[in-house]
């Protein structure tokens, strides 16, 4: 595996950075979209998805930054991402690797979407 990460000068690392930053983008555009604040925490090749918190994308240095995640939400929002044939790992960790494509991350988005809408339906009192 090392040998191919480091082949073309690393150029897999591109692409995996290609990938995050556009599920990023439209994780963050579906929630402004369904009024759901949602917080972003980025890592390499990974990144956190917090619901209940609005403070974007951040790097997470303190966990106190996140206080507040809405674990009902994510529960749910999880179940319905399953439903769209886009499992998450527990505790809305995002890793991305060499075999994603932007393709995947294109369906990702409107999976993510599609849940979003199914999950701010169960919960209109929350989020307008």
């Amino acid at each position: 595996a090392l040998k191919i990460y480091k082949e073309n000068d690393g150029a897999i690392y591109k692409q995996i950075d290609q990938i995050k930053e556009r599920l990023i983008e439209g994780f963050l555009a579906s929630a402004e979209k369904y009024h759901v604040p949602l917080t972003i925490c980025d890592a390499p090749a990974m990144f956190y998805t917090v619901f209940g918190v609005g403070l974007g994308r951040i790097k997470l240095t303190d966990r106190h930054a996140i206080d507040g995640m809405d674990n009902e939400f994510y529960e749910r929002f999880r179940y319905h991402l399953m439903e769209e044939g886009v499992v998450v790992m527990i505790l809305a960790r995002w890793f991305i690797g060499g075999g994603h494509t932007m393709e995947d991350a294109e369906k990702t988005i409107v999976a993510f979407d599609n849940a979003m809408a199914k999950t701010v339906a169960e919960f209109p009192e929350r989020y307008k």
